[in-house]
């Protein structure tokens, strides 16, 4: 996580820029998608058609990513999600076979703490969707406003990430801060080609009865485990 990657000023040009565009609200929390659009239906980068270039707001932080050498190819696809407070996702990892490695999240707006999950498999030998879990590490992450979170390797495709639904967070110190509204701006590489990572128990790629389709999609829907792709 690095802090203060953009400035109060460029958080506000940039929030500013984002509302002044329509928003997605086909699943429960409202999106926006530039480059490559992502079908919650079958939770993959949608195919077909022109593939527009990013917005030009959002500019200088694709340019400063690159330069941050954190990320290991050039992005083009742009995902934006808005989270008032109460409002969460399910913990996921970003489906193996729309995404290169590296996801970098802005954080505008409100920090909140995210939570990272490694689910372990018993025995080393084990790599198979259906290999019963073993206890799992899990991490609380503070994303204060304005950060940048970078994800690559093993934290891209092994460890699942997601947002509890409450309106407060406790941090480490025991500090209890209230969520305002929070938009992140999640930046990737769509793949061209069939993943063939070093984690095929995570991997759709490799064993696709880790792709668990939504079964439900909407706003109203009782739960967001079925549209998870976010940050």
């Amino acid at each position: 996580v690095l802090p203060y990657f953009v400035s109060d000023e460029e958080a506000k040009a940039l929030l500013a820029a984002v509302d002044a565009n329509a928003w997605d609200t086909t699943i429960k929390r409202r999106v926006q998608h530039y480059g490559h659009a992502f079908d919650y239906a079958r939770l993959t980068i949608a195919e077909g058609g022109d593939v527009p270039e990013l917005p030009s707001f959002c500019a200088g932080v694709v340019r400063r990513i690159a330069e941050s050498g954190l990320m290991p190819e050039q992005v083009n696809q742009l995902t934006i999600n808005e989270y008032e407070p109460g409002v969460g996702i399910a913990l996921h990892v970003d489906t193996h076979s729309a995404f290169e490695d590296g996801i970098a999240a802005v954080t505008l707006g409100s920090g909140l703490v995210m939570e990272f999950r490694r689910p372990q498999l018993i025995g080393a030998a084990c790599s198979s969707a259906g290999s019963p879990p073993a206890e799992a590490s899990q991490k609380n992450v503070w994303l204060p406003p304005n950060s940048l979170l970078v994800m690559s390797g093993e934290a891209r495709y092994a460890w699942q990430h997601g947002i509890a639904w409450r309106k407060t967070d406790c941090l480490e110190e025991g500090e209890v801060l209230p969520r305002s509204r929070r938009v992140s701006l999640t930046f990737r590489r769509a793949r061209g080609r069939p993943c063939d990572c070093r984690w095929p128990s995570m991997c759709d790629g490799q064993n696709p009865e880790t792709l668990v389709l939504p079964s439900r999609l909407g706003p109203n829907s009782a739960t967001e485990s079925s549209a998870p792709e976010g940050n």
